[in-house]
């Protein structure tokens, strides 16, 4: 049996961190890039682009919307000790996939090059929890859902005058 997952369009989340320190405000700066990896789902799972900057999920089967989609995108960075910054965004499409061949969860393993400070190097795994939906019933009972699963404590990036 078929079961069609709605589109509901794109959707893009702009990925942020804060830096704090204890001493006084100094810029920083870098790049980023990222990786999915770790695809989980049901063994009649499909998917494409595990270890690359995208990752599809799905059969499409003819529906004609090709399969889901998250594209991890990398950018420069930079900022002021104790400071939200972006470092990259993910665009989501919510294709409409036969049920059974949708993957549950994907990990985003994403890293941190920072250019000043030199030589800082960050990795983070963050884990997506891919909520797929039949379709049936009322619209909003048919859309799709990309949530962060695991909760982020802080993290020090490196280290000011021996301070974290």
């Amino acid at each position: 049996m078929k079961t069609k997952v709605a589109i509901r369009g794109f959707m893009v989340m702009v990925l942020t961190f804060c830096i704090a320190s204890a001493v006084q405000a100094a810029d920083f700066s870098g790049t980023t890039s990222g990786i999915f990896d770790s695809a989980v789902g049901p063994v009649t799972m499909v998917t494409t682009g595990q270890g690359a900057n995208y990752l599809t999920w799905g059969d499409p089967d003819g529906f004609g919307t090709g399969p889901s989609a998250l594209t991890f995108t990398g950018m420069a960075f930079s900022g002021i000790y104790e400071t939200e910054f972006k470092f990259g965004a993910i665009d989501y499409f919510n294709g409409t996939i036969v049920s059974g061949t949708g993957a549950d969860a994907v990990d985003l393993l994403a890293t941190l090059t920072f250019i000043d400070p030199s030589g800082v190097i960050q990795d983070f795994n963050v884990t997506f929890q891919l909520i797929n939906t039949p379709n049936t019933g009322a619209p909003m009972d048919q859309a799709d859902t990309v949530l962060l699963s695991n909760a982020y404590d802080p993290t020090a990036f490196f280290t000011v005058g021996g301070i974290d």
